[in-house]
């Protein structure tokens, strides 16, 4: 993670979100945003260009969850729902409120779903005689004002455990030509041939790693190692046997040794994740 700028700091304290300097929680920032602004807009940091520091661009640093994962976003404070779909189509999750200018948050929603439908949308209103209305804009959670700092992380957390999880890319190769797939489409990895093939998206992959080493590089939150020649992704698990799972269309056994954590891990694992 990256240290925040003294003055950008110093800014956030005159401002009452943090109470001292060594406070640098996000999620008061996110609150505080909330509050004052209408939509609060998060984009993937790793692909903005922009490092610019203004009254309309804030870093936040150290969104972290409790596994650990440090998340690092641009946030985006727009007044207005016109104001924000105009650069709605590369935004991965919005915090909205009910009642805005010209165009509540429901109808903003709609327009949003149109333009970009793999934006998650966070309801963020004091609104709660229109939950219902929500659900007609597949909102990922309703947060009631006013805000609660537990609240907020928890609408992140589900956000970065249903969307984030395996979303990290890994080169590979088909017909000896480099390829790039993500995480999360891998069925399964075993070992083959001194390396690996792998299994994503209804086709086969190779690679030279060792499968000890291609370990190393997976998200080891939805990836699991059934023995020592294979390699599972839990996303892909469409049954339990006694002795061996599916996934996909192949049935793949698991060790004696791995059974009791695999079912304990796969349990967790099915009720955050899947």
């Amino acid at each position: 993670s990256r240290e925040m700028p003294e003055n950008v700091r110093q800014q956030l304290i005159d401002r009452k979100v943090f109470k001292n300097k060594d406070a640098a929680a996000a999620i008061s920032l996110l609150q505080h945003a909330c509050d004052h602004k209408k939509c609060v807009i998060l984009h993937d940091y790793s692909s903005s260009n922009s490092g610019k520091i203004s009254d309309r661009y804030v870093e936040a640093y150290d969104i972290k969850p409790d596994d650990g994962l440090i998340m690092s976003y641009e946030i985006k404070e727009y007044a207005s729902g016109k104001e924000l779909l105009d650069q709605v189509d590369e935004t991965d999750l919005v915090f909205l409120d009910i009642d805005m200018p010209e165009m509540d948050g429901i109808e903003t929603g709609e327009r949003i779903r149109d333009i970009n439908p793999d934006c998650r949308i966070i309801i963020a209103s004091g609104r709660e005689d229109r939950f219902k209305e929500t659900y007609d804009i597949d909102a990922l959670r309703f947060i009631s004002k006013p805000y609660c700092e537990k609240e907020v992380r928890g609408a992140i957390e589900k956000y970065r455990n249903k969307f984030m999880v395996g979303m990290e890319e890994i080169e590979v190769f088909t017909e000896r030509k480099p390829v790039t797939i993500r995480q999360r489409d891998i069925e399964y990895i075993s070992a083959y041939k001194g390396g690996v093939e792998i299994k994503a998206n209804g086709e086969l992959y190779h690679s030279d790693y060792s499968i000890r080493k291609i370990a190393k590089m997976l998200d080891d939150t939805c990836f699991f190692r059934v023995h020592k020649s294979c390699i599972i992704n839990m996303f892909h698990v469409q049954k339990e046997m006694e002795d061996a799972i599916v996934v996909g269309k192949v049935i793949i056994p698991v060790s004696r040794r791995n059974r009791q954590e695999f079912r304990q891990r796969f349990r967790d694992f099915d009720v955050k994740y899947r």
